[in-house]
């Protein structure tokens, strides 16, 4: 049993602020430790994007290279919109100009 005198008393009361304290701390610590794991999650992601952002760029460009080479080829006239054109179109319309090339050497 807990002695009633106001020594322990006041330890009791200075030990339970302290484990309280430390509690605190911890809690703390560990909200610390995931905001910065958000914000590195964060990061990563927009890392990510900026790389996959970077590839499909290359990719559309690489297509619209190849559609415009054979626009030239087959004598048509040269579209300046492609860039605009979403990647399935652009995919239509290669498979479309190869077929036509194809054709016109048989």
């Amino acid at each position: 049993m807990i002695s009633n005198s106001p020594e322990d008393l006041e330890y009791y009361e200075s030990r339970l602020k302290f484990l309280r304290d430390e509690q605190g701390k911890l809690e703390a610590a560990r909200e610390e430790g995931r905001e910065e794991g958000r914000e590195e999650g964060r990061e990563e992601g927009r890392e990510e994007g900026r790389q996959e952002g970077v590839r499909l760029g290359l990719e559309k460009g690489e297509l619209v290279g190849q559609v415009r080479l054979l626009q030239e080829l087959l004598g048509d006239p040269v579209s300046q919109t492609l860039p605009d054109v979403s990647f399935s179109e652009l995919r239509e319309l290669l498979v479309d100009l190869q077929q036509r090339l194809r054709n016109r050497r048989s």
